[in-house]
């Protein structure tokens, strides 16, 4: 009942098993990880740029399908390798970092992750990516049940943004803002929190406490285990303060951090880890 189901068919297919137009890059992301992996790839980092065409729902009356750019990848790791490679850990994190990087290099400012339900992917691991409220694509960890059809043993994460929407938002013009004059302030924070409550909604509750001065908010760690009630999560933030106009006294920031932890109490139950 998908959407992306409704596709286009070929009148004259060169190709008895493509006789469909794509709607979605992630089939292809897939057998070329399967081939790579069957090939004894120890890692697997892959991009493809190419068009998608969406049901119009009106071929009858020759109306041409939706032609869309879409950018999609997708990681693996086999855990073979030296110790090193072994060690470093590719999850949804580490895609999601990929992720932050293309936007931050595009200069894309106002993107959100929440949680989706795309059908390829684990329930648990499924997100939407987002750009003032407006979903431009999707990540998340390939579910077992098609990793197991494509005979991949690993975890595989994959995502997929409407490239055309994405590149429209891309900022041209450069603006260049002088150096902080005024040293900056450090904070740590470590929250206990319901396991439903996403890490971008609480970065962007500690930012709203004052944007001016809570420059950065950077996620360091994620903890679930005995130490932790069931059903939560403990999460822990650096936050930098810094003024543009002055320099920021420790009573102030103390009565910040103070404002930060009364709102993330209010709004997400938000308990000091002790």
């Amino acid at each position: 009942s998908h959407p992306l189901r409704e596709t286009v068919n070929l009148l004259n297919p060169l190709i008895q098993d493509q006789t469909i137009m794509r709607t979605t890059l992630l089939p292809g992301i897939l057998k070329t990880i399967q081939w790579n992996i069957n090939h004894m790839a120890d890692e697997v980092k892959i991009f493809e740029v190419g068009k998608v065409f969406l049901n119009s729902g009106n071929i009858e009356n020759n109306i041409l399908p939706v032609e869309k750019l879409n950018i999609a990848g997708g990681i693996v790791k086999t855990g073979r390798g030296n110790i090193w490679e072994k060690n470093e850990k590719w999850d949804l994190f580490y895609l999601k970092g990929i992720l932050d990087k293309l936007f931050d290099g595009l200069r894309i400012q106002n993107i959100s992750y929440t949680r989706g339900s795309f059908p390829v992917f684990n329930m648990k691991e499924n997100g939407i990516i987002k750009f003032n409220n407006q979903e431009i694509g999707r990540f998340g960890k390939v579910s077992k049940n098609l990793s197991d059809i494509l005979d991949i043993p690993e975890d595989v994460f994959l995502f997929e943004v409407d490239f055309s929407e994405l590149y429209s938002k891309v900022t041209l013009d450069i603006v260049f803002e002088p150096l902080p004059k005024y040293p900056s302030l450090n904070r740590d924070i470590s929250i206990v929190v319901p396991e439903q409550v996403l890490v971008d909604e609480l970065k962007k509750t500690i930012i709203e406490v004052n944007p001016k001065i809570i420059r950065e908010v950077e996620l360091f760690d994620i903890f679930k285990g005995k130490q932790v009630k069931t059903g939560n999560k403990s999460v822990a933030f650096s936050i930098i303060f810094q003024s543009k106009d002055r320099t920021l006294t420790d009573e102030e920031v103390d009565k910040m951090m103070e404002n930060v932890k009364i709102k993330l109490n209010s709004e997400f139950m938000a308990e000091l880890r002790k």
